[in-house]
């Protein structure tokens, strides 16, 4: 494969990485970059359209409080989750429980809510 990676900028402090696969194949390669790059609704990577990757957020009530995961869904993959940062910081706060654990926490009980 030939790939062209290029930096970008998405503010004043977040980088990010534009990746080009120059082919005419078609092949598994998007998929793969997608999933590896955590590519979501902002670009696509070859066939993989913007609008072939869902994102929601799923709010619910946790052990532990109010708690949101981010959802990733891409196409004929199970759905990815991930814990919102401040959502699990607030709860870290209140409990005194380390954020990782909060994390760990959030992420399992939103798992089994699926």
């Amino acid at each position: 494969y030939d790939l062209v990676v290029m930096a970008t900028s998405l503010n004043e402090t977040r980088s990010a990485r534009v990746v080009v696969e120059v082919t005419d194949e078609d092949d598994n390669l998007p998929v793969v970059l997608n999933r590896a790059l955590n590519v979501r609704k902002r670009g696509f990577i070859g066939s993989v359209q913007a609008n072939d990757v869902d994102d929601e957020v799923l709010e619910f009530e946790s052990s532990l409080g109010p708690a949101a995961v981010k959802i990733k869904r891409l196409p004929g993959e199970p759905p990815t989750l991930a814990p919102e940062y401040e959502a699990c910081k607030q709860l870290a706060d209140a409990t005194g429980l380390p954020l990782a654990a909060v994390y760990r926490i959030v992420q399992s009980e939103a798992q089994s809510k699926l």
